[in-house]
């Protein structure tokens, strides 16, 4: 799949962290959102702008929500995350970048019901270099006072080809959400394998989590079609 790298050009506007969002979540997208990302082991995120903020989270990166909730670092992720959702939306499809802090991700526009929004998706380290270069920069660099206990609390590694799965998942479950308005039926059993550990690359404590595509999309959309 084409990937299209984001530039860290852009300047965030004041008090971007703090805007609030104005569309109402769709009901039901949520739990299918929440089981998507459960079944992938990677962050999902629906967004109607700039990002900060979201209209629903599921399984974020300890990362990015420590870097996001810092008043002093939230500027760092805006011509990444904060430019996901206009990029999305001018490509027409799905958009993968690279973010500041070395994690993996993709921005795709779905329209869902009656509104178009859009998917970041990710948020995963993809080399453990990528994550050793952070922590270097939180043990000695431009975010050392970001450290604390949560900062590494669930940080998650994946392969190129998870994100491109479930990038494709998410479309495919925003479509057939809009169909259905959203219905209810059973979900399909569950067959996510992890693997996690109480200690991550480099010897920094944290929550490694490793996921697998297989019963995502059951877990996810299943209960929507």
């Amino acid at each position: 799949m084409p990937r299209q790298l984001m530039d860290n050009t852009t300047t965030a506007p004041e008090g971007a962290a703090q805007k609030r969002t104005s569309a109402e979540l769709p009901h039901g997208w949520a739990e299918a959102q929440s089981g998507l990302a459960s079944g992938a082991g990677l962050s999902l995120l629906l967004v109607e702008g700039r990002q900060p903020p979201a209209l629903t989270v599921a399984h974020n990166n300890s990362v990015c929500q420590s870097l996001q909730s810092s008043p002093a670092h939230a500027h760092l992720c805006q011509p990444d995350c904060g430019e996901a959702y206009k990029r999305a939306a001018e490509a027409g499809s799905v958009v993968h970048y690279r973010c500041h802090a070395g994690l993996h991700c993709f921005a795709a526009p779905v329209k869902i019901g009656t509104k178009t929004l859009a998917v970041i998706g990710g948020r995963a380290f993809l080399r453990v270099a990528d994550y050793r270069a952070l922590a270097e920069r939180v043990r000695s660099g431009d975010l050392t006072d970001l450290f604390s206990p949560e900062l590494f609390a669930n940080v998650i590694f994946a392969t190129r080809q998870d994100l491109e799965e479930l990038a494709a998942l998410v479309s495919e479950a925003a479509e057939h959400f809009t169909k259905s308005g959203g219905k209810k039926r059973e979900a399909a059993a569950p067959a996510r394998q992890d693997v996690e550990t109480g200690a991550s690359p480099d010897g920094i404590p944290g929550h490694v989590r490793v996921g697998s595509m297989r019963g995502a999309f059951g877990r996810g959309f299943g209960a929507y079609a």
